[in-house]
């Protein structure tokens, strides 16, 4: 097998992954020398490649369960720029396409999406910029130029030194609900 790859890489360095019959996984790497020959280091990487799989697994479930979910999910940096966002979007912007937030600041995003300047909105804003939890109801315009509702909860991020890392958050859209509490009233 080494001979093969050997062959393969025609004096190029190389790296490639050797599965063995128990199960490892051993990272062997080439580097030729300007001598006219190679270096070759060998690394058992089962434990590192086994643990980055499962994590990848972990965020493809995460990411499935966020676009099942009838509420939409976000993740933001510590400059409070989308990393993530679920694709619950359509119904506040005629424009959305998934994955298009990313980099973009959520507070600029929230005026562009309709969401009406008011008490509710101050607070979330100051919530964030604060890096406090934030639990608001929001009044949206969506394209349709009716108001809708929408109860938002996030909580800050820090990570292991106590630094702001960012936030997580979810929003439900609680329309029906104001509807209805209307309705009663």
């Amino acid at each position: 097998w080494l001979e093969q790859q050997i062959i393969k890489a025609r004096g190029q360095d190389t790296q490639s992954v050797h599965h063995l019959s128990d199960g490892r996984r051993i990272l062997i790497k080439q580097v030729n020398l300007t001598n006219g020959h190679s270096f070759y280091a060998a690394s058992d990487i089962t434990l590192s490649y086994g643990a980055r799989n499962e994590l990848k697994l972990a965020a493809g479930k995460f990411s499935q369960f966020a676009e099942l979910a009838s509420d939409w999910f976000w993740e933001l940096d510590d400059e409070l720029k989308y990393k993530y966002h679920s694709e619950h979007r359509e119904r506040y912007s005629e424009s959305y396409v998934p994955g298009a937030l990313i980099g973009i600041s959520r507070l600029e995003d929230l005026k562009r999406a309709g969401v009406l300047q008011n008490e509710q909105l101050a607070d979330h804003n100051r919530c964030l910029l604060n890096h406090d939890s934030v639990e608001v109801i929001l009044t949206l315009e969506d394209k349709f130029g009716e108001q809708s509702f929408a109860q938002i909860s996030a909580k800050p991020l820090f990570d292991e030194e106590g630094c702001f890392s960012g936030y997580i958050g979810a929003g439900r859209d609680v329309t029906e609900m104001f509807k209805l509490q209307q309705q009663i009233s």
